[in-house]
Order: structure tokens, then sequence, then C-alpha cells
């Protein structure tokens, strides 16, 4: 299985060396850049899986030209980018500070900063983007990378309809799926899921996508739910049974529910003829889902 590829910024001493290898331990290939520390970067190249790339983060054409490079030489696009290159303010009064040292700090740190955040926005992996970006006292900007999962397998029961929007959450979300129904709707999932593929070949994208276990043997269930290298993670829909049973089996990650009891509730004050209409199609809109509304909670 190719690891994912994370890229860090400053990343020879400090934080950034503790980031590096935090990455590395945690299964990523890890791409750091640094300036002046060669020696440091030098002694975090224990392994073919972590490599150091000298760059000037002012630079706006030698941002682009690294990470060209660092994709070259990994063949995979980043996953994760840290932005750490950065200069440590000094607790000193204003007027200490001289003009040339300041824009030196505001040049890497700000500018810096956006150089590196400009080409990860083009060079993540599709459906990449960096959220909550907040600066510590220290310079550092932490910020969150949504990512696709990768591959995601679905199993699920009778309704036909969940193979289509479990197919258009992975399209949408830039994932790939593996989906297994039940035997009762077998003809039809396998119908659905052949449009969905023709539908990715017209619009230029892997028709292997979305996929769709042939058989409703449940053995094939239990190899499924048992290839981490293959498989990211496994969403069970339906009974409290499956679920039971695809969480004590599950060799993957498994996101689930189980047990539950679907309110809607009223507030007050509240618009009556709105709180009726919401009511009345939480229930009758689709009885048979899991979601149906089972019990109605009134403020009074």
């Amino acid at each position: 299985m190719t690891r994912p590829l994370a890229i860090i910024t400053g990343g020879s001493r400090g934080i950034g060396a503790a980031c590096v290898q935090a990455l590395y331990r945690d299964g990523f290939n890890v791409a750091f850049t640094y300036v002046n520390s060669s020696e440091a970067a030098q002694a975090l190249e224990v392994t073919e899986h972590v490599k150091a790339y000298a760059l000037d983060v002012r630079n706006i054409d030698a941002v682009a030209q690294t990470f060209k490079h660092i994709i070259n030489d990994f063949e995979v696009r980043p996953q994760v980018v840290v932005v750490n290159a950065g200069i440590n303010l000094p607790y000193l009064p204003i007027g200490q500070y001289s003009h040339e040292s300041f824009k030196q700090i505001m040049a890497v740190n700000l500018f810096g900063a956006f150089n590196v955040l400009h080409e990860a926005a083009h060079a993540v992996l599709d459906g990449g983007s960096i959220i909550g970006m907040t600066q510590q006292p220290s310079g550092i900007r932490v910020g969150q990378m949504r990512v696709p999962i990768g591959v995601f397998g679905m199993i699920f029961e009778s309704r036909p309809n969940v193979t289509i929007e479990a197919a258009s959450l992975a399209i949408k979300s830039g994932n790939a799926c593996i989906l297994r129904g039940g035997s009762e709707a077998l003809a039809s999932n396998t119908a659905l899921a052949q449009r969905v593929q023709q539908a990715l070949q017209v619009a230029g994208l892997p028709a292997e996508a979305v996929q769709l276990v042939p058989t409703t043997d449940r053995e094939a269930v239990g190899q499924l739910i048992a290839m981490p290298d293959y498989v990211d993670v496994i969403i069970p829909r339906g009974g409290k049974g499956l679920i039971e049973r695809i969480s004590r089996d599950a060799k993957v990650p498994v996101i689930k529910h189980l047990d539950g009891n679907c309110h809607t509730y009223i507030d007050d004050p509240c618009d009556v003829e709105m709180a009726i209409r919401v009511t009345d199609n939480a229930k009758t809109q689709k009885y048979s889902p899991c979601n149906a509304t089972e019990s109605l909670l009134v403020a009074r």
C-alpha cells in the first residue's frame, strides 16, 4: 500500500522536526524543507521515506518548483501540508525593532506562509482544503486540512436507493467506494452500479471508483472488512445484527450507528404550521428508513 505524503516547511529543528518524526511514525512519506540547518536536516533522513529539500519560502517560484520535485520524487500528491517555516518574534519593545528586521519576519511568516498555502491548494489531493488557520504566539500557523478518506466499503441491506446515495457521496467527496447490498435487491443494485460507472466514464472519471460486490455470499463481507491494505473504512448501514457483526469482526476502522430513537422537537415559541409540516414530513415522507421520526417532543 502506498504511503500518503506529508510536506512540512521548516522541518529540520524544533516543532518541525517533531512533526517529521511523528508523521513518519504514523505511516507517512515525509518531505520537509530547511534553509540553513543542513546538518540537522541530514540527521532526520534516516529512511527513504523521509527526504529534505532546501527552500526559501519567500520565493514563490522556488516553492512551486520544490512541490513539483517532491511530488515527482514520491510519485504521489500530498495529503498533508504543515506550514511551520517562520521566524520567532523576539519579545522586545517595538521601538527596538528595525524596519528591515520586521520586513524579513513578515516576508517569511506572512508571505512565505501564503506562498506555501497557495501551492498546497493546487497540489493536495482532490477534495482537499485548508480550514481553521490560526497563528500561535510563537508565530507558527496551525490549520486543519480536509482530504478524502480513500476507499470506503459500505455494507447495507435491502434498499437499492443506498447504491445511488453511497456512490453520490463517494464521488462528491473525492473517494472511491465498494458497495455490498442485500440479496433481495442484487439485480437492482447491479443495474444501478452499472449506470453509475457509465456516468463516471462520460465525465472522464475512472469507472472503477464505484464498485459493487457481485455476490451475496456472506464470506465476501468477511473478506471486505478484513482488508486494511485496500479499504480505509467500513460503513455498515442496516439492522442491529449486521452492525454488531461488522463491528466485532472488522480489521478496518468502522463508522457505525447502533441503537437509537429519532426525535422531532418542537420549541416554544414556534411557527405552528411549519412545525406540523416538518413533523409530518419527518414521519410520513418515508416510513422505512432508520432516520424516520419515532418520538415527538413538544416544549411546554
